[in-house]
């Protein structure tokens, strides 16, 4: 960018119509925001809570996307015992939060 591209003092900027909507509508955006916050901070409290093995076949499937074969591989556990503490990790908090706030 050359010295004659760049803004100069005393120049204008123009305000495009979407610059105005997006200001108009971060109230609601930061609500939103707000909310997945909450909900977040809830999950995590829950996931907290579940013993150690539970919690961390659910982080490594649902924040680490890794499959069951592979969760099972980098632990050195047998698949069916992976999915047994994930069903019982996943149940537990079900009945913490209640089945809208549980990963589906």
């Amino acid at each position: 960018m050359g010295a004659r591209d760049r803004p100069q003092p005393g120049d204008r900027c123009r305000v495009s119509d979407e610059g105005i909507e997006e200001r108009l509508e971060a109230p609601d955006r930061t609500d939103e925001e707000v909310g997945r916050r909450d909900e977040a901070r809830e999950i995590r409290v829950a996931l907290d809570e579940l013993p150690a093995e539970q919690s961390h076949v659910i982080e490594l499937a649902y924040y680490g996307g890794f499959s069951h074969s592979e969760i099972a591989t980098m632990l050195d556990t047998p698949i069916g015992t992976v999915k047994g503490r994930m069903r019982l990790g996943l149940q537990k908090m079900r009945s913490q939060l209640g089945p809208r706030q549980v990963f589906s």
